[in-house]
């Protein structure tokens, strides 16, 4: 029979991990969403054409969504697989 947990002494990794996550998304989206600010100094510095530059981001925007759920079932398969073992808060599959 299992001796019930300590209710006073929690795991603080979980919420490390959410305000990990939560940080990383605030970077990333603030990097994606400020493209358009760049926009015209990438087409003046490289004297390239408007259409271009915004060409190249629509195509990494359609690569990046075409690629998500193949990616992420990827990373779905190498946690069945106990491959991220190594990470010592990692979630593991029941």
């Amino acid at each position: 029979m299992k001796e019930p947990k300590d209710q006073g002494s929690r795991d603080p990794r979980p919420w490390i991990t959410i305000a990990t996550a939560f940080v990383t998304m605030v970077v990333i989206y603030g990097i994606w969403y400020s493209y358009s600010v760049f926009l015209v100094a990438l087409v003046r510095q490289f004297g390239w054409n408007r259409s271009l530059v915004a060409g190249a981001f629509s195509l990494f925007v359609l690569v990046h969504g075409a690629l998500g759920p193949s990616s992420g079932g990827w990373r779905v398969d190498l946690a069945h697989a106990g491959s991220f073992s190594w990470v010592p808060w990692s979630w593991e599959p029941v």
